[in-house]
């Protein structure tokens, strides 16, 4: 095989591999959430809780509150950590989060009524995000 032909054949299976491995930080490609919700957090939010209702699209944007539904949710800032702390009434939860220095923690899964907890440290830079799923 010439050296170009092999140096294109490597450049495409980098490519591939590369590709493969850095698909980026996004809700519906890296399955951070599959029925739940995220949220940013800026620098000068402290911590929000709220019941959260599960979704009939499989997405939500956006936490709802007052209804017991679903789950309850918190998230936000805390003692120069980034949190989020999930759980549902009557499925498994989990709760994640991703900072701006682009690092993610998971609570993991946890069965119904029992709290899934992630943090990191705050990052001033990028971008700071809550999650919360069920499944």
């Amino acid at each position: 095989m010439s050296k170009m032909k092999k140096g294109l054949a490597g450049a495409l299976l980098a490519g591939v591999i590369v590709g493969g491995l850095s698909g980026g930080v996004s809700a519906s490609s890296s399955g951070l959430t599959e029925n739940g919700g995220s949220e940013i957090i800026e620098s000068s939010q402290g911590v929000t809780e709220s019941y959260v209702k599960d979704t009939q699209s499989g997405f939500s944007t956006n936490a709802t509150s007052g209804e017991i539904s679903g789950g309850y949710w918190i998230r936000g800032k805390r003692d120069g950590r980034v949190v989020s702390e999930y759980k549902h009434y009557q499925k498994e939860g989990r709760a994640s989060v991703t900072n701006g220095a682009g690092y993610h923690d998971d609570g993991g899964w946890k069965a119904k009524n029992v709290w899934s907890k992630a943090d990191l440290d705050w990052s001033f830079w990028g971008t700071n995000k809550s999650y919360y799923d069920y499944r």
